[in-house]
């Protein structure tokens, strides 16, 4: 083999490896961000699981403390300062915002229900505020809700 041929098969993957380069970027990029995704999603999981658990083991009379304390015709009644404790926390990456954290106590079955829905910020200057804007606002990956049921260990009062 001759000296030039060795020279122009080096200098072909260069070119081959700047070609693919961008590719590999992408890739590399969709994977950190399904990441951070994953990881938003499982915060707010443990969100609701937590505000689930801190409702389920409430006694009856804190429960009427709180609705005598709360206007009842709010439709969540007796919850309103654990849902304004849970509101503050802060998700671990900055792709999502907390929207709202919804508690709702169903008498007939005794157990608590919490929603909690966080949207994607964006705000972010990075690729999240790219992503937020070019999906549709129906999205799954915009719009992230979690619902959590808990059966109540104290049975609360019946407003």
């Amino acid at each position: 083999m001759k000296l030039w041929q060795i020279c122009w098969q080096k200098g072909q993957s260069i070119v081959e490896f700047a070609i693919v380069l961008p590719f590999l970027i992408l890739i590399v990029l969709g994977i950190m961000y399904s990441g951070f995704i994953y990881s938003d999603y499982e915060a707010i999981n443990d969100l609701a699981r937590m505000a689930a658990r801190d409702a389920a083991v409430m006694t009856a009379e804190e429960y009427n403390t709180a609705v005598d304390a709360t206007n009842a015709s709010a439709g969540r009644v007796g919850f309103s300062e654990l849902e304004e404790q849970y509101e503050a926390f802060v998700l671990p990456n900055n792709l999502y915002l907390l929207e709202d954290v919804g508690i709702e106590y169903e008498a007939a079955n005794q157990r608590v229900v919490v929603t909690v829905t966080a949207t994607m910020n964006p705000d972010t200057g990075s690729l999240s505020g790219a992503f937020s804007n070019v999906l549709r606002a129906d999205s799954v990956l915009r719009t992230l809700t979690v619902q959590y049921r808990m059966h109540c260990e104290n049975v609360l009062a019946t407003t």
